[in-house]
This record gives C-alpha cells, sequence and structure tokens, in this order.
C-alpha cells in the first residue's frame, strides 16, 4: 500500500493525472484511511498534499487542480466545490 501510494505522489511531478480511490463498506476505515486522525495519525490525504507542496517549492512555477469527491447513495459531491460554495465564494 505505501509504496502504491508513493507512486500516486510521483506520477503527477512528472506531468500525470493521478487518483487515490478508497471504497468499501460503511466502518470499514476509509475516511480514517483517507483522512486520519489527528496530527499524529494523519491520513494520506494530508500527507500526499504536504509532499505535492514540499516538492513545487522547486519550481519557479507549478498548477495543481484538485478534485476530493465522495460517491454516496448513487450521489457524486464534489467536497471542495461545495466547500468553497458554502463559503460563498466560486
Amino acid at each position: 500500500m505505501r509504496f502504491n501510494c508513493l507512486l500516486m505522489v510521483f506520477y503527477p511531478q512528472k506531468g500525470y493525472n493521478s487518483t487515490i480511490f478508497a471504497y468499501g463498506q460503511t466502518g470499514a476505515g476509509k475516511t480514517f484511511t483517507m483522512l486520519g486522525k489527528s496530527d499524529e495519525q494523519r491520513g494520506l490525504q494530508p500527507r500526499v498534499f504536504e509532499h505535492i507542496f514540499k516538492e513545487l517549492l522547486k519550481f519557479e512555477s507549478a498548477r495543481v487542480k484538485c478534485t476530493y469527491l465522495e460517491i454516496y447513495n448513487e450521489q457524486i459531491i464534489d467536497l471542495v466545490r461545495d466547500f468553497w460554495r458554502f463559503l460563498g465564494r466560486k
């Protein structure tokens, strides 16, 4: 698992798209795996973002596009877009 996730961080640095997809039954630990619980138990998402943005410091300019989707009861929710709408921004 760790090696696969490292590849998901490496490929975007080379210009490729990357996806980490967590699925499973309710209560299986998807949210904990992706987000973690605290600074001591960080999930994949904060670790990946930290690595990506540290690497971006090496470049003069870069562009990052992130989509964070939740699929629940056959509905797709864009958590990033909806968060900004919640704050009153587009």
